[in-house]
């Protein structure tokens, strides 16, 4: 069944791109959290990530984890050449994508902002201008400058 709002978030521990290890559940007690599921290969992950991205470099108010579905020498290369600074997390360290699958993914990106109580507050998926400026606006930072050109929708 898939994860939907207003649903308990499925806690987690995965090792983070660079050494050492993410746990959901110790991470709330920080604040909300934004989880970004995505794969490098994926066109759709290449056009948001760099908003994404702006959103962490931006925002006070809301972390971000990137999820990568793809070895540490692929989610790397994605971050150099999209120039990604935010923390990420690997999923296929085991081969079991465990949080993928605990989440319900089949399409990336995939977006949930969970709340520092452990809830899903906003879910997202897919390339979407609109949910990205709610989720701007969530995250108290500008999301798009006056000279973007980007698509309205996307699908994942």
């Amino acid at each position: 069944m898939p994860v939907q709002v207003g649903s308990t978030a499925p806690r987690f521990r995965l090792p983070l791109l660079g050494g050492g290890e993410f746990a959901l559940s110790a991470s709330l007690s920080a604040g909300p959290i934004v989880l970004a599921f995505f794969k490098t290969t994926c066109p759709t992950c290449m056009l948001a990530f760099p908003f994404l991205e702006r959103i962490h470099v931006r925002s006070n108010a809301l972390r971000l984890l990137a999820i990568s579905q793809d070895s540490a020498q692929a989610t790397a290369r994605f971050h150099e050449e999209f120039e990604i600074a935010m923390p990420t997390a690997l999923d296929s360290a085991d081969g079991s994508y465990a949080v993928s699958n605990a989440y319900a993914i089949t399409h990336v990106p995939s977006l949930f902002l969970i709340s520092a109580e452990g809830s899903i507050e906003w879910f997202s998926t897919g390339f979407s201008k609109p949910e990205l400026e709610e989720l701007g606006s969530i995250a108290q930072a500008e999301v798009f400058a006056p000279g973007d050109r980007v698509p309205v929708w996307k699908p994942g």
